[in-house]
């Protein structure tokens, strides 16, 4: 989903829209925001998008106002594309994961409030939002792994055996 357009007058994608999701809250536009204001955390430019997402979480979690403010700002671009998910699909349950699950609740009491202001009230309290508690990488393991079992079951789909 971090393609879906949440800004129509928006940052540009790489993929050729603009103000997508992926634009205001992945780990590497998050980066990008440290990097364009480094005393929020100094020597972000040298870090990870990870590192440099873990720092601001951590700063914000210890009380430092501008991470703190940074942080809820990213939120309320995940509850944008919470609330747009909720009100075309009208889900049971959404996980936030990755990286950003990584900000914790402060993150999900903001993303939740989003969601409370702008759905469909009918819908948007009938939809649970938790943080996940997978490392990481869990969704590209389990594609890996869907990718892997399928070749493990039909090796010669993938090889020319005429």
């Amino acid at each position: 989903i971090g393609h879906v357009s949440i800004d129509v007058n928006g940052k540009p994608c790489d993929c050729g829209n603009v103000g997508c999701l992926e634009r205001y809250c992945s780990a590497n536009a998050i980066h990008e925001r440290l990097n364009a204001n480094p005393s929020i955390i100094p020597g972000c430019e040298t870090m990870t998008h990870a590192q440099a997402c873990a720092a601001l979480f951590a700063k914000a979690n210890a009380g430092n106002e501008t991470a703190t403010l940074l942080m809820l700002d990213v939120a309320r671009y995940v509850g944008y594309g919470a609330v747009t998910i909720i009100n075309a699909f009208n889900p049971t349950h959404i996980v936030l994961g990755d990286i950003i699950a990584q900000a914790g609740q402060p993150l999900l009491d903001e993303v939740t409030q989003v969601v409370r202001e702008r759905t469909i009230p009918e819908i948007g309290r009938n939809t649970r939002i938790t943080l996940s508690a997978l490392p990481t990488d869990a969704t590209v393991t389990g594609a890996a792994a869907v990718a892997i079992t399928n070749f493990l079951e039909h090796p010669s789909m993938f090889f020319d055996v005429a």
